[in-house]
């Protein structure tokens, strides 16, 4: 509806705040909230309704007023707070604030100061690698000698995680350990491989990678007109690669029945016989041959031979004989073996074969 004047005000006015005492004798009353700066200003006083002059008729420090002469006992006191409204002063206790009475993004970066995050605030495995950003964590950030081999967890470093040319001869110990071998002195070399073995595979070619050996000291005879095996003159070796080298060593002590002289000697790898001369007519074909004097003293034959297996199953190298076409053929031992007989000994024959690295 129309009205005359000036328009009604569509704010509240705040309701100040008061005090209110009865007179005691005291001169001083504690008033419900601090005066800023202890000024008397700041608050009105009336006593019995007779308003009183500030710093003349009392003073306010604190919280706390204080009349020159004490009000009459029963005389009512009337405090009003000259400043108000103002915020209240909230003391929040130590320890009070935590994190579940924070909302979700409460603290932002902009709200922490520089340096305000110590290690004293963090609590231990409070840092996840889920809560660090990548490539967050530099060398700067690293201090020197700060990370150790009990640091890293097992396999964590892969050869994905380490920059080409990363790792420098400055960067590298005087002494390495790598699985079973252990290194010193920077270089490789006979010398700085003071324990362990290298693997096979790292050796160049022509490198002897293991050696099998057998010797036979026992006799043994046969009439056999085919190769038959020299019994315990065997070898049996498991090549590293099948790209690996086969070198064998032979050594075959015998003698033959007078009047023959000649025995055959062939090497077989497996059942195969190998290191055996060209197909000629009806010959024998076979590795060497053992020639010994009418009398039947004993001789020795022997040849090497590298062979090519291809493989890296087991391989078992066999030394066969036979005779010709009669005849008894004797190993370690001479025809006539007996104590009485001049020259008469027994021998030993070999077999050794060596893988070597193609």
């Amino acid at each position: 509806m129309a009205y005359i004047g000036r328009p009604a005000s569509t704010t509240v006015a705040a309701i100040a705040a008061t005090d209110t005492f009865t007179g005691n004798g005291a001169t001083q009353f504690q008033l419900s909230r601090a005066v800023a700066d202890g000024n008397a200003s700041a608050v009105e006083v009336f006593v019995s309704n007779v308003q009183q002059q500030p710093t003349v008729t009392y003073t306010v420090s604190g919280n706390v007023i204080t009349f020159t002469e004490a009000p009459g006992s029963g005389e009512p006191i009337y405090v009003i707070f000259r400043d108000y409204p103002t915020a209240p002063v909230f003391t929040i206790p130590d320890n009070s604030v935590t994190g579940a009475k924070l909302v979700t993004d409460a603290v932002a970066e902009t709200n922490i100061q520089n340096n305000a995050v110590t290690t004293n605030k963090i609590a231990d495995s409070a840092i996840t690698t889920a809560k660090i950003e990548a490539n967050a964590i530099t060398s700067l950030q690293v201090a020197a000698n700060a990370i150790t081999s009990l640091q890293v967890a097992a396999n964590a470093i892969t050869s994905a995680k380490i920059e080409a040319n990363a790792i420098t001869s400055e960067k590298i110990a005087p002494s390495i350990t790598l699985a079973n071998v252990t290194i010193t002195g920077g270089n490789v070399s006979a010398n700085t491989i003071v324990t362990g073995t290298l693997p096979g595979a790292r050796l160049p070619a022509g490198s002897v990678l293991q050696v099998v050996s057998t010797t036979k000291t026992d006799t043994f005879t046969t009439t056999s007109t085919s190769f038959t095996t020299i019994t315990g003159l065997t070898a049996s070796i498991t090549p590293s690669s099948a790209t690996s080298k086969i070198m064998i060593f032979v050594s075959v002590n015998g003698s033959q029945q007078v009047g023959v002289n000649d025995a055959f000697i062939g090497i077989f790898r497996d059942s195969t016989q190998i290191a055996l001369g060209d197909s000629v007519g009806s010959r024998v074909r076979h590795s060497f041959l053992l020639n010994s004097s009418d009398a039947g003293w004993s001789e020795v034959g022997g040849m090497n031979f590298l062979d090519s297996p291809a493989t890296t199953s087991a391989i078992s190298y066999s030394v066969r004989a036979r005779v010709p076409t009669t005849g008894t053929l004797f190993i370690n031992r001479s025809k006539d073996d007996s104590d009485s007989v001049p020259g008469a000994g027994r021998t030993i024959s070999t077999i050794t074969v060596m893988e070597i690295a193609a």
